[in-house]
Order: structure tokens, then sequence, then C-alpha cells
């Protein structure tokens, strides 16, 4: 069986993340009667229909009913939680990272540089290829400890942060596909799309283009990519 390294929410932090949401929940719901009385009790907020109707029952029925719905609130923000959260096992031989349950696989000999960058973890490909860029929630000397341990090139900074420059409008170097993508990316990163922006940054990869982002701007490296990529 292979040795393998995860990098993720321990145990601990796993119940802290199961529990609080659950405890916070069944807390609002268990006094859900007096927050209504309360709000019922503003002038502008005491014909609200939805108030009144809860209102209605009994205290007991309306605390226990609250207790119930604000554990089933409580896990299921854990659970999106947890689906946001970046998982990474690493092992002697590849790295495989999961994420939204999306899952990829990286061979240990396709890679020649794994590094955090303002708290992503940014794994580099033999050729100068960014292979994948993602926020980790973990301390970046466990995140290190765990690639020293399994011998993988580790390197403390971007070994390509000089071959970054600002895009703007008028780049004309990646050429008009790239700038497309660009433009739409920059305008998901301006709404907030963050789903759409990470999508974008892989159409970006696909045309040779790495990118980091500063706020709303979007700073870019042309890389090196081989025919049998």
């Amino acid at each position: 069986m292979q040795n393998v390294t995860k990098l993720g929410p321990n145990r601990f932090e796993q119940g802290l993340v199961w529990i609080i949401p659950a405890l916070v929940g069944a807390a609002i719901g268990w006094f859900l009667p007096a927050i209504v009385d309360f709000l019922l009790s503003i002038p502008f907020l005491s014909s609200q229909g939805i108030l009144l109707f809860i209102d209605s029952f009994s205290v007991l029925f309306v605390s226990i009913a609250g207790v119930a719905v604000g554990v089933l609130l409580g896990l299921l923000l854990s659970a999106a939680a947890f689906h946001e959260s970046l998982v990474v096992d690493v092992s002697d031989t590849n790295v495989t990272v999961m994420k939204k349950n999306k899952q990829r696989k990286f061979l240990k000999t396709d890679i020649s540089a794994v590094f955090v960058e303002h708290k992503s973890l940014v794994i580099l490909g033999t050729n100068g290829k960014e292979l994948y860029r993602e926020t980790i929630d973990v301390k970046q000397d466990k995140v290190e400890q765990a690639f020293w341990h399994h011998r993988y090139p580790w390197v403390e900074s971007d070994p390509f942060a000089n071959a970054y420059r600002l895009w703007t409008l008028s780049d004309e170097a990646g050429g008009e596909a790239a700038n497309k993508v660009l433009y739409s990316r920059r305008t998901a990163l301006r709404e907030g799309e963050s789903e759409q922006a990470e999508r974008l940054r892989e159409d970006l990869r696909e045309l040779g283009i790495a990118v980091k982002d500063k706020g709303e701007e979007q700073y870019i490296r042309f890389m090196q990519i081989n025919n049998s990529d």
C-alpha cells in the first residue's frame, strides 16, 4: 500500500465544521419564538404574514421545529464548506487533488516545481506549463513538509515570477482568441463569478497562457508547451 500524506481539514477541524453550524442553527431555532415576538414588535414588520403564521403555533412546537430546521441548515452549510475545500493526496509517485467532486492526478515525473503563492497551491510541469493552481486551506509549512517528505521539487517561490506582465485590452501578443478569453475572465472577476473565472483559466492554459490575479487585474505568462501535452 502506498504511503500517502493527505492535506486538508484534519479530524478536529472536520468535527468543528460539522458541529458548530449545527449548534448555532439549533440555538437560533430554539429561540425562534422570542425572535419572532421581537420582530413583531417592530411596527413595519408587525403585519408580515410569515411572522404571524409562525406566531400562530405554540411556543414549544415552534422551538422544536426551529431546532430541527436549524440543525438541518447547519449540516447543509457544513457539507457545502467541505465541497468547496481542496483535498490533496501526496504519494511517492503522484499528487491527487480533489475539489467540488472533481479529481485530477499528476505524476511526479511530470512535475518540475511545487509551491504555495498567496494561499494557492501551484504545480508546474516539466516544460514550464502551469498544471494546477488552487486555494488550499492548510498551513504552508505543512504543505511544504508533505511534498519534501515524498521528494517532490518544492521551491519557495514561482521560478517564472519575472515572466508575468499585466494584461491590458491593447495587448496583442496572445492573439485575438486569448484576448477574448481574458476579457471574459476579467468580467467574471469583476462580477464575482469565481467558478466561471476558473473555467476560463483552464481555457487560457490550453492556449499556453498562465494567469495570476491581483484583485481584478490579470497578470499573464506565455508558457512553453510541448506538442505531446
